[in-house]
């Protein structure tokens, strides 16, 4: 029994691995000059409704972005 479940996490690994090999970025995906970089940035949510629910996600903020239009 135990060498099933050795197999199937050998075999779900392997996918994850060959899955991630074979992604390439397009053109679009790659930096280019006269196009002006924006900024990454971390944030933190913690859930008030679901005790113990914590979140990490980032927000890209394009640059020449104003403060004032990310209000909207």
């Amino acid at each position: 029994m135990l060498w099933r479940l050795a197999a199937v996490m050998a075999l779900l690994v392997a996918v994850r691995f060959a899955a991630a090999e074979e992604y390439v970025l397009g053109p679009d995906s790659q930096v280019q000059e006269g196009v002006p970089k924006g900024k990454v940035t971390k944030q933190h949510w913690l859930s008030k409704i679901f005790e113990g629910t914590e979140r990490d996600f980032w927000v890209y903020v394009p640059a020449n972005t104003t403060a004032a239009s990310r209000h909207v």
